[in-house]
């Protein structure tokens, strides 16, 4: 019996540091555990506050290209994108721009706000007037319009109003012959004079109603009122900057009859229901082009739309004709 006592002393002793150990490891893992624990949880922590880091900077940039891009107009709301087809139908819109009557003298909001006129350093409208105040616009430049034909509608100088008109009737000219919108046959002209000083062009926006024109040319001169026909398009090549290649005095700003043109450097929105008809058809065809892309900036006097023909078949018809950019004293 003495000699079995030391061998469970033994046994017990043994027993004993194996369960201290296994406590030991135990305490280890869960201390190891808890830290990689806290650690996941830090991770976490911060990549979720660079996500929301992330998604605000997004926004505001996306605020600030809104209100602060290079002259092309923006419409929030849903608002139609998207050309007509080739067909003479609209695309569908949005229940923005649903057929009620409150909805009718929709139009998306341009980029350039009256606000942001007052900055000297940024494109200003130069092309609206003050009928009251001997057609001077806001920077006392004196704007004339003419055009080729009167029309069935309004007189041409609405297109220059300081507050764009409303009015399905009276607010828009319109080169048709009746009130159903009969063409008036033949190639039409809009021409715009700044009689007090010369001026240098940003970017235009022209402001159509369903009865648009997707194919026509902008053109500009110092010297006198432009007449003509506007050079072949084939006169125009990448060297010449679209200036005619035959007179420097008389240079062309855009032609739409060049796809290429019409695809990188003018935005199409469309807005409302036209009151005419039934099926969806908008009130407002919204041009802009933007004249800084396309060749050096330039002074002129005179600036032509010539109007080679309608893309609905309808007389061809204008809300508004505005011209962004600078006078002379502050073009430099």
């Amino acid at each position: 019996r003495a000699l079995t006592l030391p061998s469970r002393s033994r046994s017990s002793s043994s027993s004993s540091s194996r369960r201290a150990q296994l406590r030991s490891k135990r305490r280890r893992n869960r201390s190891s555990s808890n830290n990689k624990g806290g650690m996941s949880r830090w991770i976490i922590f911060f990549l979720t506050l660079s996500l929301v880091w992330m998604t605000g900077a997004y926004w505001v940039l996306q605020d600030f290209v809104y209100n602060h891009n290079d002259g092309r107009i923006s419409a929030k709301g849903g608002l139609s994108s998207s050309l007509p087809s080739s067909s003479g139908t609209f695309p569908l819109q949005s229940s923005s721009a649903s057929s009620s009557n409150n909805n009718h003298n929709q139009r998306p909001s341009s980029t350039f706000s009256a606000q942001q006129d007052r900055h000297r350093h940024r494109p200003r409208i130069l092309s609206r007037v003050d009928n009251n105040n001997n057609n001077n616009n806001s920077t006392g430049n004196t704007v004339k319009v003419t055009a080729d034909v009167r029309g069935n509608l309004g007189p041409i100088d609405v297109i220059l109003q300081q507050t764009p008109g409303t009015h399905w009737l009276k607010d828009r000219w319109q080169a048709a012959s009746d009130m159903h919108g009969t063409n008036i046959p033949g190639a039409h002209w809009v021409q715009l004079e700044f009689t007090k000083g010369d001026i240098v062009p940003n970017h235009l926006i022209l402001d159509w109603e369903a009865a648009y024109a997707d194919v026509y040319v902008l053109q500009g001169s110092r010297e006198g009122p432009i007449t003509g026909d506007p050079p072949l398009a084939s006169n125009h090549n990448d060297n010449d900057n679209g200036h005619n290649s035959t007179s420097d005095a008389v240079y062309t700003l855009f032609d739409g009859r060049d796809k290429q043109q019409r695809k990188l450097y003018r935005t199409v929105q469309t807005s409302g229901q036209s009151p005419g008809v039934k099926t969806t058809t908008p009130l407002h065809v919204i041009h802009t082009i933007n004249l800084t892309t396309i060749s050096p900036e330039r002074p002129l006097r005179y600036l032509r739309l010539f109007i080679l023909k309608s893309a609905m078949g309808w007389g061809v018809s204008l809300w508004q004709f505005d011209v962004y950019g600078y006078e002379m004293d502050t073009a430099s």
